[in-house]
């Protein structure tokens, strides 16, 4: 991440262009891990489940 940063940087890219795009990014990734955990619950739910598995989840998710 450092070195796309320092590319920036060498780009005159303002930290207040950096700081804008990282909003962005954690929105949208919280939106997803949102979206997953709906996914999820709804899924129990359905089903009558109450125990998870790790194979409902997106890679990395859980750890």
């Amino acid at each position: 991440m450092e070195v796309y940063f320092g590319v920036a940087e060498e780009m005159d890219i303002t930290e207040e262009e950096l700081a804008a795009v990282r909003a962005m990014v954690m929105a949208v990734t919280a939106g997803r891990i949102f979206f997953q955990s709906k996914t999820i619950v709804e899924r129990m739910k359905e089903t009558g489940s109450t125990e998870e598995t790790e194979s409902e989840c997106s890679p990395g998710c859980c750890e």
